[in-house]
Parts: C-alpha cells; sequence; structure tokens
C-alpha cells in the first residue's frame, strides 16, 4: 500500500488553510503601510490647559510603534513619514460626591489626533482621532493622576492601532474601484493634502 507523497499533503493542507482564511475575511495585507519603513514622531500639540500632558503622549505614542509596528524611528533627515499628533482636550467628569463635596468617583476624559505625514510629498496618508474614558475611586487609593496616566496609555495605544487602517483601506479602496467600473468615472477626490513646509522646527520623540 501506497503512503500519500508529504509535499502533496502538506500543499493541500496549506490550500484549504488559505482558502479558510480568505473566506473568514481575513486578509493577509501588511497591517502598516509598507512603503513606509521609517517614521520621525513629532512632539504632540497641546490645545489644554494642562501642560506636559503633551511629551508623555508623545513619548507613549513612541514606545507603541517600537513595539507594534515595523516602523523604525528616526530624526526627519531619515524617515520616509513623520507622526504629529494634538492633545485636544482633558475633562474629568464628577461621578459622586461626598457631603463634604469632596470627590468620591470621577471620569477622566481625554481626546487626542494624529496623523501619518509623507515627507517626501507632504501629504496626509493616515487620520484619526479617539478619545479615552478611564474612571477612578479614591477610596482604592487612585487619583486624578493615575486615571490619566492609564487614560494616556490607553490613548496612545488606540492612536498607533488607527495607523493599522492601511489594509482595510486599501481593501475598502479596491472595492470602489470594482464598483466603480461601469459607472461614469469622472474623476476623484483630490484627497487630503497637507503641506509638511510649514510645520518645520518642531521637536520630536527620541
Amino acid at each position: 500500500m501506497s503512503r500519500p507523497r508529504a509535499p502533496l499533503a502538506l500543499a493541500a493542507l496549506l490550500a484549504i488553510v488559505g482558502f479558510a482564511a480568505n473566506g473568514c475575511g481575513y486578509s493577509t495585507r501588511p497591517l502598516f503601510d509598507p512603503d513606509i519603513r521609517t517614521v520621525a514622531i513629532d512632539v504632540f500639540d497641546n490645545s489644554t490647559f494642562r501642560r506636559d500632558l503633551e511629551l508623555v503622549l508623545t513619548r507613549r505614542v513612541a514606545a507603541e510603534i517600537r513595539q507594534r509596528s515595523p516602523w523604525r524611528v528616526e530624526n526627519h533627515g531619515r524617515a520616509d513619514a513623520v507622526i504629529r499628533g494634538t492633545l485636544l482636550s482633558v475633562g474629568e467628569i464628577p461621578l459622586s460626591e461626598s457631603r463634604d463635596d469632596l470627590v468620591i468617583e470621577s471620569s477622566v476624559v481625554v481626546t487626542a489626533s494624529i496623523r501619518l505625514v509623507d515627507l517626501a510629498s507632504g501629504a496626509t496618508l493616515q487620520k484619526a482621532q479617539r478619545t479615552s474614558t478611564v474612571a477612578y475611586v479614591t477610596a482604592r487609593g487612585q487619583s486624578l493622576q493615575t486615571a490619566l496616566d492609564q487614560s494616556l496609555a490607553e490613548l496612545a495605544e488606540d492612536l498607533v492601532q488607527a495607523l493599522e487602517t492601511w489594509a482595510r483601506d486599501a481593501d475598502a479602496e479596491g472595492d470602489d474601484e470594482v464598483e466603480d467600473k461601469g459607472v461614469d468615472d469622472k474623476g476623484g477626490d483630490d484627497g487630503d493634502r497637507d503641506g509638511a513646509s510649514g510645520e518645520k522646527g518642531r521637536g520630536t520623540a527620541k
């Protein structure tokens, strides 16, 4: 009795796995734009009255980029693109107070935006805005500061995750192109173009 040849069996198995993955909506596309290999990270702008939080958020984003992406963090002279962002708002919502009007439980709400800009063309490749809400209870030893630290950490993770949408955006653009065939094609939008020339002199994350 002849045995199945191992290479043929392995090829069949790989074909089945590949078919199943495609059928379930999984994609082999890279999560991050493969045309970008190096990025610079500017210190985030701060539109709030709480100083230095933009520095913490910038460091958190840089750490997430190093940990989660294939991109290497470089200075502007060696980078393909630059990550820029803005700390938009920081608010606190008291949830309960003591009889002495002391806050017992509260929530911190932090919102920030992020952009990935091509340094050669000045075009915005990705942009997103995210909000993080973290509650804290003073009786548990928590404070406004601990809630801010956690919120900024979660926000940095969410902002970098938003840059992973390259694969989904590429799939969506491909679907749009297929749908547009057979329909009047009179051109599309020019896209979001942000010049990088007017934003020199900004600090970068180390």
